[in-house]
């Protein structure tokens, strides 16, 4: 889980898009907000879980799409989206906005499911860097 170590007192923030909960280290958490559809300006020739970037709170924010990252079902278009802000000890992601469908809380390791830890829990994860397209930056050719 790269340069993030887990102690029994660490909390973690657990957060759902479509049926699958996503369990991100607090620590990699600088904050959670929420954003009008409608704000967000569209960047499209880029990777597709890219959905765009928006103005807040006095910065530019990219916005990565979960859904199209973990290929989920998008049911209902909302006017408002939830998002994590990335802290800066998520290195190079450090800025970066992550869309979901729903805050679920906040809980301690022992609280969560051990399941979670091997990677065999089937409709929740455990969020490390490495599950963002490390292309994600990279322009994609418009005529494809």
């Amino acid at each position: 889980m790269n340069h993030i170590t887990i102690s029994k007192k660490q909390r973690f923030i657990l957060v759902k898009i479509a049926q699958l909960t996503i369990v991100f280290p607090a620590e990699l958490v600088a904050e959670i907000g929420i954003i009008e559809q409608n704000k967000i300006m569209i960047l499209p020739f880029y990777n597709d879980s890219l959905k765009g970037c928006i103005y807040y709170n006095g910065k530019i924010i990219p916005l990565v799409d979960l859904k199209t990252v973990f290929q989920l079902d998008y049911g209902v278009n909302r006017d408002k989206m939830i998002l994590v802000c990335l802290s800066e000890k998520a290195a190079e992601l450090a800025g970066v906005g992550l869309i979901f469908d729903q805050v679920l809380g906040s809980k301690y390791e022992q609280e969560l499911p051990q399941e979670l830890w091997n990677n065999n829990q089937e409709n929740m994860k455990l969020f490390n860097l490495e599950m963002l397209d490390k292309n994600i930056w990279e322009l994609q050719d418009y005529y494809s």
